[in-house]
């Protein structure tokens, strides 16, 4: 089954929200995202020119006697190129299911229709009542 090129945009602009948010608000670091995605797949998905320009950089860095770390990398490559180059489903399982569903309890949330409701007389309230 194909993924319509709107829902492609769709998934894009929600994954890109989720990856400056969590970098923003620290709930995800570079670390994070280039370990769980792995540095081998991503230079998989890498154009040949990204990858040329990857490697200039990284020996940049090594003329200039500084370490090249993962935020580097994310630097070098654009978190935009990332999340448009690499599998949306590869993302979602990597990075966002784990670093973020899973951490902050999100992925144990069912979907409403799954939850059951409470029986009478069982269920109370947090509000207060009023007439």
């Amino acid at each position: 089954r194909g993924t319509s090129e709107e829902q492609l945009k769709t998934e894009f602009v929600y994954l890109m929200k989720l990856f400056e948010s969590g970098l923003q608000h620290g709930l995800l670091t570079a670390d994070d995202i280039v370990k769980r995605i792995g540095v081998e797949r991503i230079w998989t998905y890498l154009s040949p020119n990204e990858r040329v320009g990857l490697v200039k950089t990284i020996l940049s860095f090594g003329s200039d006697k500084r370490a090249f770390a993962e935020n580097d990398l994310i630097a070098s490559i654009t978190l935009n190129s990332l999340v448009r180059r690499i599998p949306h489903r590869i993302l979602w399982q990597s990075v966002v299911n784990p670093e973020i569903e899973v951490t902050f309890g999100l992925g144990s949330i069912r979907p409403l229709e799954s939850v059951q409701p409470p029986e009478e007389g069982s269920h109370v309230s947090p509000l207060p009542l009023t007439d």
